[in-house]
């Protein structure tokens, strides 16, 4: 998985945080 750094984690939409925590990295990046 890519790391995150805390200021781009701060960014997150909560769309990408419910990505994220279903480790759906990929669609994260996807959205960006």
């Amino acid at each position: 998985m890519d790391v995150i750094t805390a200021q781009a984690f701060r960014s997150l939409t909560n769309d990408e945080i419910f990505f994220l925590k279903e480790g759906r990295m990929e669609q994260v990046i996807a959205l960006n």
